[in-house]
């Protein structure tokens, strides 16, 4: 009861306020979901959310310079109101054991303004190895775009990352990559504009799009694909893929 303001569990009614106590709170169990109308984390303050945990903020969320707010692996910051939050949280997300030559598919959970690179996400992955995706040239064939370390990642686009050099040249060693995202959350709606090319409706080589989850939470693929915006625009199904496997030789 005295990790945070006011005393005792909070509810989604009030205003919590987590400052430099003796314990740090810590939002864990088996996937327990917290509840807050505001938080603010104040200098000194750490405000830890543990893997399949939840924390629910009605409105703002305000991380003062000197604070703490992390976000662990498969753990999810959820916000109702369409509000603008400030300061900077940490957001843990850890792929699937990988080997040097698999790629992730990543979106950014923070903010354009944090500043956040694909550098910053994978530091030790090979120059030339990031990528984003055009989705028709010339009205034809989509193709990889290359991008830098030095690319800022856009919450309103997807990426995609080979695992750092440093991992196993073989595929016989598999290691999972955990990232660290740094920056102010995203909240509210975020509008991305879908891409087509000119070719057939039944050729579809011209209208994929890459797109990443910008939250730092869960996003509910039922309610995103039959969100009345999306319908007209995209497909009602999702794919599920992965690269754990090395290329065939066809």
């Amino acid at each position: 009861a005295s990790n945070w303001n006011p005393v005792g569990i909070p509810t989604s009614l009030d205003c919590v306020v987590v400052g430099n106590t003796a314990i740090d709170p810590i939002i864990s169990g088996a996937s327990y979901n917290a509840y807050a109308y505001s938080l603010t984390v104040l200098n000194g303050g750490i405000l830890q959310v543990n893997a399949t945990n939840t924390i629910t903020v009605t409105d703002v969320v305000n991380v003062v310079a000197g604070g703490q707010f992390n976000i662990s692996n498969s753990a999810s910051l959820v916000q109702v109101n369409n509000v603008t939050n400030t300061g900077v949280i940490n957001v843990e997300r850890i792929t699937q054991p990988m080997y040097r030559f698999d790629y992730t598919y990543w979106g950014c959970p923070v903010t354009l303004g944090s500043n956040f690179t694909l550098g910053n996400l994978s530091p030790l992955t090979l120059a030339d190895k990031y990528f984003s995706w055009i989705p028709t040239v010339a009205n034809g064939f989509g193709n990889w775009l290359s991008e830098s370390a030095a690319t800022i990642m856009n919450p309103i686009k997807g990426y995609i990352v080979r695992a750092p050099q440093t991992y196993s040249y073989t595929p016989t060693t598999f290691v999972p990559y955990p990232a660290n995202f740094i920056g102010t959350p995203n909240n509210g709606d975020i509008s991305c504009p879908i891409y087509f090319g000119g070719l057939p409706l039944s050729n579809n080589n011209d209208k994929y799009n890459l797109l990443g989850n910008p939250y730092a939470s869960a996003v509910d693929a039922e309610l995103f694909l039959s969100d009345p915006a999306n319908v007209p625009i995209i497909d009602g199904t999702i794919y599920f893929w992965t690269h754990n496997s090395p290329p065939s030789a066809t």
